[in-house]
């Protein structure tokens, strides 16, 4: 996330690239201690509003982290490549490895698991950023229920967050609430990126 941060800061923006051990705990310990962080935040007089951008689990993280308590500065939230749904390929691996990936099995897309069992805080702007060549998150999977809007571009899972587009997207979404689209894209077009599940 370094070049992101960079950018982020470059923008006029102060960063703390939060991190965590993605196998090690489970979403709630993740969730827990990101709410934690959080709640610190928001008590700091210098902190006028707290924005997050989250990669994939991360994203799922920030959403357990949000529904504990939501922030009184909280802002926006971009999301990368998120299993909002859930994931195949989790549900797949789960069985052979979610005892050394500890939240492996909570991101399965199985309508049970603990990612589709999460609501969605509420009052908060959701921006999601889909790779459409992903590889490990379906693309219906990374919509999340009530998101502010939803974008897909090109590119695969791991490294979607050093893309410059994606880049300037999510300082846009930051900036405005929604991600910015050519002015001749076609109608069609854009309401198919931002269709609800």
């Amino acid at each position: 996330m370094k070049k992101l941060q960079k950018l982020l800061e470059q923008a006029g923006y102060g960063v703390t690239n939060w991190g965590y051990s993605s196998t090690r705990l489970r979403i709630e310990e993740h969730g827990q201690r990101l709410h934690e962080f959080l709640a610190e935040l928001d008590a700091e007089p210098a902190v006028q509003r707290i924005h997050i951008v989250a990669h994939s689990l991360g994203g799922i993280v920030a959403r357990y982290a949000l529904t504990i308590k939501t922030p009184a500065k909280m802002g926006r939230v971009v999301m990368l490549a998120p299993p909002n749904q859930g994931s195949a390929s989790a549900r797949k691996w789960a069985p052979i490895l979610g005892k050394v990936i500890k939240p492996l099995g909570q991101l399965s897309d199985d309508p049970k698991s603990a990612v589709n069992r999460l609501s969605t805080p509420s009052g908060v702007d959701f921006g999601v950023i889909a790779a459409a060549s992903d590889g490990k998150v379906d693309l219906k999977a990374t919509h999340l229920r009530g998101e502010a809007d939803h974008l897909v571009v090109p590119g695969y899972h791991t490294f979607i967050m050093n893309r410059p587009d994606v880049c300037e997207q999510v300082i846009h979404f930051l900036r405005h609430g929604r991600f910015e689209r050519p002015d001749d894209a076609p109608e069609s077009e854009i309401v198919k990126e931002v269709e609800q599940p």
